[in-house]
């Protein structure tokens, strides 16, 4: 089928557990259309996964998370959320990508950029909350840019913008979604997660 990827990545290994833990179990040819997979590479993902004892299949009802599953769908769901966001600086597929995890001297922002540039990327802006407030380096707060890009934050956060420590504004080339967020998200939280860095690595 033309158009379809071949190959999976992180992002679609969390995007299905996440799909898993709210609306499995799921058939292979519904896996198959949700993550824009050939069927061959939704077969292979998920044998990966049973065999991580991330997944469990029913021949009749389709896949769905183990225990383990569960637990792993629930550490991703608590330290991230990926969101489409409407147009803002003439980027036409953004998406912004909110983590409970901080900045660090490991993974600063220049290193956080890459990992999203590696993942697809065309640019990336990656700013630190403190205190419900955005901190974007390089960005004076008085700038045009930063009232836009902390107005768009705070519409789609709302009062839960404490919650998260970074936030990244993710302009992906054509074609990418939510999935590709998925994708940068973890290879963030990879740094930070031991269950999520044995199985993803």
């Amino acid at each position: 089928m033309r158009g379809v990827l071949q190959g999976f990545h992180e992002g679609h290994i969390a995007y299905l557990m996440l799909l898993l833990k709210r609306s499995g179990p799921i058939g292979r040819k519904s896996i198959s259309k949700f993550l824009n997979l050939s069927e061959t590479s939704v077969r292979t993902l998920l044998k990966r996964l049973n065999r991580a004892g991330i997944v469990s299949i029913d021949l009749v009802a389709g896949a769905y998370l183990t225990n383990y599953g569960e637990e792993l769908a629930n550490e991703i769901t608590n330290l991230l959320q990926v969101h489409l966001a409407p147009q803002i600086y003439g980027w036409s597929n953004a998406l912004l990508v909110a983590l409970k995890v901080p900045l660090s001297l490991e993974l600063g922002v220049l290193e956080i950029r890459d990992l999203a540039v590696s993942s697809g990327a065309r640019a990336c802006l990656v700013a630190t909350v403190s205190e419900n407030s955005l901190i974007v380096p390089g960005i004076d707060p008085s700038a045009s840019e930063y009232i836009e890009f902390a107005n768009l934050v705070k519409s789609i956060f709302t009062e839960k913008l404490g919650m998260f420590q970074t936030i990244m504004l993710i302009d992906f080339k054509k074609g990418g979604g939510l999935i590709d967020g998925y994708k940068v998200g973890i290879a963030v939280l990879k740094h930070y997660c031991e269950g999520l860095r044995s199985l993803l690595k």
